[in-house]
C-alpha cells in the first residue's frame, strides 16, 4: 500500500539535491525521514519495526577509456649511392722524376757552401784547362815561315834587350757623395710653414715654447721635435689629451715628410726639405 504526499517546492528541491549527493532515490529518503519522525514521537515502538525498503544501489555507467595511439614514425627514404666510377690508370714517372730532382735539390741546399761549392784548385784546373783548349784551336804556322824566322834570328846582331814596358796600375775612381742637408718644415692650417732650426723644438701652450698654439686642447709642453743625424723625432711630452697619428697615439715616432700629427685635436703637417 503506497500513499502519495506532496512536498512544497522548496523541500522537492532540497530532496533531489541531497538525493543526487547520497546517490539515493528520494523514496528511501522520504521513508527514512517519515520513520524517525514517527519514532521520536512514540508510534514506532521496538515491538512493531517499521522497516524500511534498502534502496537499489544506482550504477553508474563508466566513460569507456579511449585508446591512444603512437604516432607512425615517419618513412626513412633510402640512400641510394651510385657505383664509383673505375678510376683511370695515372702515368706517375713525371711525377716521380720530378720529385727526384728536387729531393736532389733540397739536399744540396742542405749541405754547406764549401761541400759542393768549387774549390780554388778546382777552378785553377779548371782555367788551364780552357787555356788549353784555345791554344790548341789556334793554327800552327807552315814549315817554312818557321824557317825563315830561325834564319833572320842567326842574321840579326844581339841587341840588347829592352827593359819590358812597366804596366801602369789602374786607379780605382773614387766617387765622393755630397751629402745633401735635409730640412723640416712643419705647417698649421692657415698660416705660413715654420722650419725647425733648434736641437730640440718644443710645441705647447706655454709662451716660453719654440712654438705656441693657443688651444685648451694643447699642454703647456705638448712635443719635442728633435735631430738625430738625418732623421728628425717627434716625442710627446706627457701631454693630457695626447699627440695622434691616425687613430694611434705616439711616445715617439720618426717623421716622415707629409706626417699629419693631432696634438690633442690640433693637426700640424711636417714636411721634408732638401735644401
Amino acid at each position: 500500500m503506497s500513499t502519495s504526499i506532496s512536498l512544497a517546492p522548496h523541500l522537492q528541491r532540497a530532496l533531489d539535491a541531497m538525493s543526487k549527493d547520497l546517490a539515493l532515490e528520494p523514496q528511501a529518503l522520504v521513508n527514512q525521514a517519515v520513520f524517525a519522525w514517527l519514532r521520536s514521537n512514540g508510534y514506532v515502538t521496538k515491538a512493531v519495526p517499521v522497516m524500511a525498503e534498502a534502496p537499489a544501489p544506482v550504477v553508474r555507467a563508466m566513460p569507456t577509456p579511449v585508446p591512444v595511439l603512437a604516432p607512425e614514425p615517419p618513412a626513412v627514404a633510402e640512400l641510394v649511392v651510385p657505383p664509383a666510377a673505375p678510376a683511370a690508370a695515372v702515368d706517375l714517372a713525371p711525377t716521380l722524376a720530378r720529385m727526384a730532382e728536387i729531393d736532389a735539390d733540397l739536399e744540396k741546399l742542405t749541405r754547406p757552401w764549401a761541400a759542393w761549392a768549387p774549390g780554388p784548385q778546382e777552378e785553377e784546373d779548371e782555367e788551364e784547362a780552357a787555356s788549353e783548349e784555345e791554344d790548341s784551336a789556334e793554327e800552327e804556322p807552315p814549315p817554312e815561315e818557321v824557317e825563315q824566322q830561325e834564319e833572320e834570328e842567326e842574321a840579326a846582331p844581339a841587341v840588347a834587350a829592352a827593359p819590358a814596358p812597366v804596366e801602369e796600375e789602374e786607379n780605382e775612381s773614387t766617387i765622393v757623395l755630397r751629402s745633401v742637408p735635409i730640412a723640416l718644415y712643419l705647417e698649421r692650417e692657415g698660416e705660413e710653414p715654420i722650419r725647425v732650426t733648434a736641437e730640440r723644438f718644443i710645441i705647447g701652450r706655454g709662451p716660453h715654447c719654440d712654438l705656441v698654439i693657443d688651444s685648451p686642447r694643447v699642454s703647456r709642453e705638448h712635443v719635442a721635435l728633435t735631430r738625430k743625424g738625418i732623421l728628425f723625432y717627434i716625442e710627446d711630452l706627457n701631454s693630457s689629451n695626447g699627440t695622434w697619428f691616425g687613430e694611434e697615439r705616439v711616445t715617439t715616432r720618426e717623421l716622415e715628410s707629409g706626417d699629419v700629427i693631432n696634438l690633442g685635436n690640433e693637426p700640424v703637417t711636417f714636411y721634408l726639405r732638401a735644401e
